[in-house]
């Protein structure tokens, strides 16, 4: 109940947080839909928006100095840091719905069928933990210096894919960051096909689950070292 009583509390202080998300994704969704990707990559995009929602609100904490009123409350460090990644879990079917929603009439009003696949959903919430497992450790740790620092490592790695994209067979351009990312998705079949369904997905779960874990647990270390 303590854990369901702090998510509950980091919605209410954040509600305004989904809304910037959910605007942020209709002109991702728009975007997409110039370059002809929707459905599928849309969802998985606003699986990495989602995961940005806990980030979002540790900043937030850290701004208005919040942390030493919630450390002030009948609660352990632990519980604060636990809530902070389940309330980014908990967004996921709302995100899932709201992507649904705004493909559907850029997709011609066919209702888009593919977002609703098990392995879409799957790669969808793979995408979201793992946002969540990488850059809460580093905001709890750098503050919102962690933050950037990510952004630039994605810049850094755009750099290389613009740079290796001749060689990779990318187009030029911008275009190499949109084929590196679409080509994630044959080399993940290309994976599952050669360890056999049966083996994939437990170890693909076993893989994401193990990495919020240790990530959690390392983000509880930080916030009990942390002192405000």
């Amino acid at each position: 109940m303590t854990i369901l009583k702090l998510i509950r509390k980091d919605f209410v202080l954040s509600w305004t947080m989904p809304l910037w998300m959910a605007g942020s994704l209709a002109l991702n969704v728009i975007i997409q839909r110039a370059e002809r990707t929707l459905p599928v990559f849309s969802l998985v995009f606003g699986s990495f928006i989602a995961g940005l929602l806990p980030v979002m609100i540790t900043g937030r904490e850290d701004r208005f100095h919040a942390n030493a009123f919630t450390c002030s409350l009948p609660v352990r460090r632990s519980q604060v840091v636990l809530a902070r990644y389940l309330v980014g879990v908990a967004l996921y079917p709302a995100w899932v719905a709201c992507c649904v929603l705004l493909a559907w009439p850029f997709s011609g009003w066919s209702f888009p069928v593919e977002m609703l696949q098990p392995q879409t959903l799957a790669t969808g919430f793979a995408v979201l933990a793992l946002t969540i497992a990488v850059l809460t450790p580093l905001m709890l740790r750098f503050g919102l210096m962690g933050f950037l620092f990510a952004l630039i490592g994605l810049q850094v790695l755009g750099l290389f894919v613009l740079a290796a994209a001749p060689r990779l067979g990318f187009r030029s351009g911008i275009l190499a960051i949109v084929d590196a990312v679409k080509s994630v998705g044959p080399g993940l079949r290309m994976l599952r096909a050669s360890m056999g369904g049966a083996a994939y997905y437990p170890a693909a779960f076993a893989t994401v689950a193990a990495i919020f874990g240790l990530s959690c647990l390392l983000s509880c270390a930080l916030y009990r070292r942390r002192d405000w």
